[in-house]
């Protein structure tokens, strides 16, 4: 509910919270998070620096892990993704040097892209190889992104809600 009004602290803070109280666990902390960051980028997409002002290590950088996602879904064609998340990147480490990018979007290269790379590992990393020169020099955490999405592919867990599903 927070969230249909765009409310992204005060999200935050209630899942945080949740966490904090134990009323939830890291796994449940983690995908509502994650959640949080694919709609905060549906309400906020023309404002990444305001976007990148909640990007902290909360539950293993969750927001930080949707936000990318969704910005490489929307972005997808043309590759459109990359100066963006090159830029949320950026404005993310401003606030803290040790923030990791790139994680999200090998999340969605590899679980919910729209082009041809869902599923197939081989054009996920391509994705991810897509930001190279960017302002985190390493590829690793988006690599990680796409084998973390195909393990949980393999066990039927949906990352973004922390829910399972049926089926292949």
């Amino acid at each position: 509910e927070l969230m249909k009004a765009g409310n992204i602290k005060d999200s935050i803070e209630l899942i945080v919270l949740a966490f904090q109280k134990k009323y939830i666990d890291d796994g449940k902390c983690h995908a509502l998070l994650h959640e949080t960051g694919h709609l905060a980028y549906a309400y906020y997409k023309n404002d990444i620096k305001f976007l990148s002002s909640y990007v902290d290590k909360k539950c293993v950088e969750a927001y930080l892990h949707g936000l990318e996602a969704e910005i490489f879904l929307q972005n997808e064609e043309n590759d459109a993704f990359v100066p963006i998340v090159h830029r949320f990147c950026e404005l993310a480490r401003q606030g803290d040097p040790a923030i990791n990018c790139y994680h999200g979007v090998g999340h969605a290269a590899m679980g919910l892209g729209r082009i041809d790379t869902s599923h197939n590992v081989t054009l996920a990393l391509n994705q991810c190889d897509k930001l190279a020169q960017g302002p985190q020099k390493s590829l690793h955490n988006c690599y990680g992104g796409v084998f973390s999405e195909y393990g949980n592919l393999a066990k039927n867990y949906d990352t973004d809600t922390g829910l399972r599903y049926s089926g292949p």
